[in-house]
């Protein structure tokens, strides 16, 4: 037995690109397209690499409501697949549930729809109708499904090649989209391979014994999916050792900038042209650049970059300086213009940028803290040491995340995000602590003036 399949899912057919400013009619197509030719070149691979089916875990429509253009859609990539004798096995997630949706148009026979009501298991043969593997999955019946799904995922063959295909956020917060853990998914060694969907980054959770991995969204469609997007082609071998790679197929791709204004301490931007070029050069540099591989994903050898077609940024200004005040007093009108300049550059790249947005977070110019310390040995130094103790030691850390109070989280429900939370990793807490320093700072000098 040599088994081949392609893992996709959140295809989310219908939805659009999430943008703040419109691009030119002459990106229009492109911007257009972008989630529906993902997928046409997921169904492009399937063809090429002669698989034997493709596994859709959920989100292939982003809403109950499907739309005449994405069902015609799906349906026509589907009778290719057909044509080529490869099957499609899918489920329904929190975007499509089953409750409400209805295909516009009949679909072909190669597309088997997974029930809500029960997990179903379907068996894959060969042309001797000997049975190769088997599929397991489960439909989600309305938006939110807070049933454990899994613990129904039993084949009815132990010793097959067993599929899981779920659509579920992992970890402990998860009530409403099939709840499960990585620990509960390894805990099942009934199945080979767990095909996720509803997360919208490429991971792989568990590399063997089972594999545990999402395939990711094929084309981001805001700031929150940065990122190449894609699926991952999957080979089974008799021994039932598998190989998964990762194939891209984002068109656009969504990337956060941050420029520290102050990075160059000689050459600080004191004036809006200044800032301007600081910000081109910046951006220039990136259109050298070709988005990054998944980490820990090999890619296959495959000619990706022929059709990546360019970036949509998010500027992220930081950094302190004395342009700070100028662009607090005409914040609004600076953002319009620098926006605007940057959008009509041409760069000097064979693919687009296009800057969609920029945030200002700068500040006002601080004196140079190993000088203050130098002048004020005590006060200083006493700053210093308890930003240590706050960094290194764990019970100080567990104290100062506590009194930061409960709008603090660790962990993110992916899809129901709770507006008053917000989540704390490493790099946030060490950024709050450098600007609760600066402020400290501030208050000092502010008081001796």
């Amino acid at each position: 037995m040599k088994l081949k399949f392609i893992h996709a899912a959140d295809i989310h057919l219908g939805s659009t690109l999430h943008l703040s400013n419109q691009p030119p009619k002459e990106y229009k197509e492109l911007f257009e397209e972008a989630i529906f030719n993902a997928f046409k070149r997921i169904v492009d691979r399937a063809i090429k690499e002669e698989v034997d089916f493709i596994l859709l875990a959920g989100d292939v429509y982003d809403k109950e409501e499907r739309s005449i253009k994405a069902d015609r859609f799906f349906k026509q990539q589907c009778h290719r697949l057909n044509e080529e004798g490869i099957a499609v096995y899918m489920i329904a997630g929190n975007h499509d549930p089953m409750e409400s949706c209805r295909e516009i148009f009949a679909l072909p026979e190669n597309v088997y729809n997974f029930s809500s009501e029960k997990v179903e298991e379907k068996a894959i043969t060969d042309s001797n109708d000997q049975i190769l593997a088997q599929i397991l999955g489960q439909s989600y019946h309305t938006k939110f499904e807070s049933q454990k799904m899994y613990l129904d995922f039993s084949p009815s063959n132990k010793d097959r090649f067993n599929i899981g295909l779920l659509h579920t956020q992992l970890g402990s917060m998860n009530n409403n989209y099939a709840p499960a853990s990585k620990a509960e998914l390894k805990e099942k060694n009934d199945i080979d391979y767990w095909a996720l969907g509803h997360i919208h980054q490429c991971r792989i959770e568990n590399e063997f014994n089972p594999v545990i991995a999402y395939s990711g969204i094929p084309q981001g469609r805001k700031f929150g999916e940065i990122g190449l997007g894609g699926c991952l082609i999957v080979e089974v071998d008799y021994s039932h050792n598998i190989e998964y790679k990762f194939i891209p197929t984002s068109s656009l791709v969504w990337k956060r900038l941050e420029i520290k204004i102050d990075e160059d301490q000689n050459d600080i931007p004191s004036n809006l042209a200044d800032l301007e070029k600081l910000i081109n050069d910046r951006v220039e540099e990136l259109t050298e650049q070709l988005p990054i591989i998944p980490e820990s994903l090999e890619t296959t050898n495959d000619d990706w970059q022929d059709y990546f077609s360019g970036y949509i940024l998010k500027l992220v200004i930081k950094g302190r300086g004395e342009i700070h005040k100028l662009l607090q007093e005409q914040k609004e009108e600076a953002v319009q213009y620098l926006i605007k300049n940057l959008q009509q550059r041409n760069f000097s790249s064979s693919f687009l940028v296009w800057v969609d947005s920029i945030k200002l977070r700068t500040s006002a110019s601080l004196p140079d803290f190993d000088t203050l310390q130098q002048e004020d040995d005590l006060v200083f130094t006493e700053l210093s040491n308890l930003l240590d103790l706050c960094k290194e030691k764990e019970e100080w850390k567990d104290k100062l995340k506590d009194e930061l109070g409960e709008i603090w989280t660790t962990e993110v429900d992916h899809e129901d995000l709770d507006p008053e939370k917000f989540q704390l990793t490493d790099k946030i807490y060490n950024e709050i602590l450098e600007e609760a320093k600066n402020l400290i700072i501030e208050r000092i000098v502010e008081g001796r003036d």
